[in-house]
């Protein structure tokens, strides 16, 4: 929410600098507005994604046994123009069924944070937790329906943070482009 406000009160100073008289002046706010927009987004998940991968270090372990382990196959048309094309994807889908204080679960996450695989790691991972297989799973024991077998990767946040640096840094930009354009009109 931080992001906002930083990103809310940058746009109103780039208004009473910019002014909002005619119509390019307000398609350039809209240009920053909407630039800002985006980066507080991005920082605003990527904080997120943080605050809950970095929770899950204080998750339990408890005994699991898995009960369904797939490959799901799966399509999506990737590229632009002539490039256009169909890729084939894989996803590791896994469930399994553990006990906390006497109340039975069911999970289906496998990673927490992000977890990304090729197909022959999708394949090994339906090899490496068959049905029947016991296993050791985490869970959340403020809330114990939440499980994962693994932690996976810190999070996704640096991503976000890197992208969010790219309307960020194209709003300011715009700002210092019109507002030297504004001084030099005077």
């Amino acid at each position: 929410m931080l992001a906002y406000g930083i990103a809310l009160v940058v746009l109103i100073f780039a208004a009473a600098r910019i002014g909002i008289g005619d119509k390019d002046n307000r398609i350039r706010l809209l240009i920053i507005g909407a630039s800002l927009f985006a980066a507080s987004w991005c920082a605003s998940l990527a904080g997120k994604s943080q605050r809950e991968w970095a929770a899950t270090a204080d998750w339990l372990n408890a005994g699991a046994t898995i009960r369904q382990s797939e490959i799901e196959t799966y399509t999506k048309r990737v590229g632009t123009g002539d490039n256009r094309h169909t890729e084939t994807g894989y996803r590791f889908q896994v469930s399994y069924t553990y006990r906390v204080n006497g109340q039975d679960y069911t999970g289906q996450r496998y990673a927490l944070g992000i977890y990304n695989s090729s197909e022959s790691e999708i394949r090994q991972l339906a090899k490496l937790y068959p049905e029947g297989n016991p296993i050791t799973i985490m869970y959340n024991p403020k809330a114990p329906e939440e499980s994962a077998i693994i932690r996976g990767d810190a999070s996704n946040a640096p991503f976000l943070y890197y992208l969010a640096g790219i309307p960020a840094s194209f709003g300011l930009w715009t700002i210092w482009k019109n507002l030297n354009a504004a001084r030099s009109d005077r």
